[in-house]
């Protein structure tokens, strides 16, 4: 069997179960592919400030990549050793195009989350598509601004922006005219949203980067996901596993399908591509 020496595991959907908990199962599994010399890295849409307990209360978990790998935070130093910022002039061009859509929009900044104040309600939320575990997320999480796409334009630091659509059609014509610029990428976690984010930012190279500052070869890594936003890390790491409860574009690029993420994704990787 291969050496492996970095495993890559997106959160929701993969490493956390359904009630957003890392089974005992696998903090353990982590913990000896520690044991064993593998890193294991968390990937997650989320920012550093939406991060659950679960992940900060795992010490094992050294490095992770948040926001579709704008930012690699490494626990050890404190410290953001990767840091893919969308530029001013970009994020204009980003807000300018999505001020003309009927949206909830999420702003990732400096490591934490803003939204609109004044569409902080479930109504709201329910007419935009917003799906339960991010309404949760967003009341929990969320800090309130008057206006999250201008508040953007305040300053540097922007490493995304997530926003939900009423409509499907406006979502398709939006991301056309975003990628039209040539400067973003666009992922989505769920079926009514879109995550934005710059051109050199993303999962996956956010995972090359990683290796880089590791000195290991794409090759030697794992990457596991479930959702849209994974498949450039999935197709770029060494072996790109989907979880069974993948979105099918995932799971039609993956090399491999493991169990669901109700049946510890991290234990089955240990045990059949580790040990």
């Amino acid at each position: 069997m291969k050496r492996y020496k970095v495993v890559v595991s997106d959160l929701d959907g993969t490493l956390l179960d359904n009630k957003k908990i890392i089974s005992e199962e696998n903090r353990s599994a982590i913990q000896e592919m520690v044991e064993l010399g593998v890193h294991f890295v968390a990937s997650t849409g989320r920012c550093f400030s939406e991060l659950p307990d679960e992940i900060m209360n795992t010490p094992s978990i050294r490095y992770i990549s948040c926001s579709d790998g704008a930012v690699i935070y490494d626990r050890k130093s404190g410290e953001a050793v990767v840091k893919n910022y969308m530029p001013m002039s970009v994020v204009k061009k980003c807000v300018d195009i999505l001020k003309d859509y009927e949206i909830v929009p999420m702003t990732h900044k400096d490591g934490r989350l803003y939204l609109d104040g004044s569409k902080r309600d479930h109504e709201t939320y329910l007419y935009n598509n917003v799906t339960a575990a991010f309404e949760k997320l967003m009341n929990d999480k969320g800090e309130p601004v008057d206006d999250c796409l201008e508040y953007a334009l305040d300053g540097n630091a922007v490493e995304l922006m997530c926003v939900f659509f009423h409509s499907q059609n406006e979502l398709r014509e939006c991301v056309e005219r975003l990628l039209a610029l040539g400067e973003v990428k666009v992922a989505s976690s769920e079926k009514n949203n879109i995550e934005v984010y710059y051109k050199q930012a993303g999962k996956g190279n956010a995972l090359s980067c990683l290796a880089a500052l590791l000195e290991i070869d794409i090759s030697e890594v794992i990457a596991v996901g479930d959702s849209k936003n994974d498949i450039e890390m999935v197709t770029k790491a060494g072996i790109g596993l989907a979880m069974k409860n993948s979105m099918p574009e995932l799971i039609s690029v993956a090399d491999a399908v493991i169990c669901s993420n109700e049946e510890h994704s991290a234990k089955y990787i240990l045990e059949n591509y580790i040990k």
